[in-house]
């Protein structure tokens, strides 16, 4: 039996060294720590990037079916007004309906103000979003959530104040009625328009985007 007091410590000593030796390279190759920290914060910003993209794009996707059904509940009665022939006053007073919707509402109210609003908001999207931002997108790039409190305010008197103008219009009769919603249908179609064009404009960069107004996160 060898019982020379060098070969029972020589164990440890070994471990100790390889130990060190470890601790050694890993200190040489500091790169290496750095680059797989760098691709796990790689792999999770491309997933943020991806999820703000679907947000914007369901966001502006969800705005225009809402304003395009609209356009073709309220064909119905628009086609028909026209299922008996007109008098002067009628044709006058499409002709009023569709010039005055096409300014109030196609320019004014959306041209320029509504749809660059939502076109801002949708593409801030792409800067990162909460949950409820991208599952409501739609309603976010309305302005209904994460809004200035007068953003907000605007935004559901506004809802309120088409779903009542909608009651009223279908107290009319026809032709008045169908009459009167062939220019809420121009005006509907003039904030689709521009907000497509709005929209494109401003994701290719050739048109600047206004502030969207989302508060800063706390």
């Amino acid at each position: 039996m060898n019982t020379d007091p060098s070969h029972l410590e020589q164990r440890p000593t070994d471990s100790a060294d390889a130990a060190v030796l470890d601790n050694g390279a890993r200190e040489a190759d500091p790169d290496e720590s750095r680059s797989e920290a760098g691709t796990g914060l790689g792999n999770e910003s491309r997933g943020g990037r991806m999820i703000g993209n679907l947000a914007c794009a369901w966001g502006i996707t969800g705005v225009l079916l809402l304003l395009g059904t609209a356009i073709v509940r309220l064909s119905v009665p628009a086609l028909e007004a026209f299922a008996s022939p007109l008098g002067i006053g009628q044709w006058l007073f499409l002709a009023v309906s569709v010039v005055v919707m096409a300014y109030a509402e196609g320019v004014r109210g959306f041209q320029r103000s509504w749809s660059p609003r939502v076109a801002a908001r949708a593409l801030s999207l792409r800067n990162g979003c909460t949950p409820r931002q991208a599952l409501l997108a739609p309603l976010f790039c309305m302005g209904f959530f994460d809004a200035s409190r007068r953003r907000i305010i605007t935004a559901w008197c506004l809802t309120f104040g088409i779903i009542v103008l909608v009651l009223l219009v279908s107290q009319l009769s026809q032709p008045w009625r169908g009459l009167l919603d062939v220019g809420v249908i121009v005006g509907l179609g003039w904030g689709v328009t521009s907000v497509v064009l709005i929209f494109v404009a401003a994701l290719s960069g050739r048109r600047d985007t206004i502030d969207p107004g989302v508060p800063a996160a706390p």
